[in-house]
C-alpha cells in the first residue's frame, strides 16, 4: 500500500515535470520566433546600407546628378550604377513581401515601406 502511494506520487511529480518542460519549450519557441523576426528585420535594413556601400566607390552622387540633369548622355557604366540603385529597393520589397507571407512581419509593415520608398525614389504620386 505504501509503495503504491509512493508510485502514484512519483507519477504525478514526473508528469508535472514533463508538463513544466513542455511549457518551457513553448516559451523558448516564442523567444526564438521573436529573435528570428528581429534578425530578419535587421537584415532588411542592412540591405539599405549594403546597397549604398557597394556603389559608394562608383561616385554615386555625380552619377545620380547626371541622371537627373542629362540622362541621355549617361555612359553604359553610369546606366548600370543607376540600374542597380533602382533594383535595390525592388529587391527589398520582394524580400519584405516574402517575410510578410511567412508571417514574420505584418502585412502593413511591408506596404508602408513600399510607400515610403516609392515617395523617395519616384517623388509624389
Amino acid at each position: 500500500m505504501n509503495q503504491e502511494i509512493k508510485a502514484r506520487w512519483f507519477a504525478i511529480v514526473t508528469n508535472m515535470g514533463v508538463l513544466i518542460g513542455l511549457i518551457l519549450v513553448i516559451f523558448q519557441m516564442q523567444q526564438d520566433r521573436n529573435l528570428l523576426r528581429a534578425t530578419l528585420t535587421n537584415d532588411f535594413y542592412s540591405s539599405y546600407i549594403d546597397a549604398d556601400t557597394i556603389f559608394a566607390g562608383e561616385n554615386l552622387p555625380a552619377v545620380y546628378e547626371k541622371s537627373l540633369l542629362d540622362p541621355k548622355n549617361l555612359s553604359i557604366g553610369e546606366m548600370r550604377v543607376m540600374e542597380a540603385q533602382t533594383f535595390a529597393p525592388i529587391n527589398r520589397w520582394i524580400n519584405l513581401y516574402r517575410l510578410s507571407e511567412a508571417g514574420i512581419v505584418d502585412d502593413s509593415f511591408w506596404k508602408t515601406q513600399v510607400d515610403l520608398d516609392t515617395l523617395y525614389y519616384l517623388g509624389n504620386p
